[in-house]
C-alpha cells in the first residue's frame, strides 16, 4: 500500500483549496487542524479502496 494514499489526498486536498472549492485558510491553526483531520480522512478512504480487491 505505501504512502500513495496520504501522498494522493493530499493533493486533492491542496488543490481543492488553492482553488477555494474549500473554504480553509491555511495559516489559521484551526483550519490548520481541519485541513490535517480532513487529510487523514480521505487518506483512509483511499487506504480503504486501494485494499478492494478488483
Amino acid at each position: 500500500m505505501g504512502i500513495t494514499p496520504i501522498v494522493v489526498a493530499g493533493i486533492i486536498l491542496e488543490i481543492l483549496v488553492f482553488s477555494d472549492m474549500i473554504n480553509i485558510d491555511l495559516e489559521d491553526p484551526e483550519d490548520q487542524a481541519k485541513f490535517n483531520a480532513l487529510l487523514k480522512l480521505l487518506a483512509i478512504v483511499f487506504g480503504l479502496l486501494e485494499r478492494l480487491p478488483w
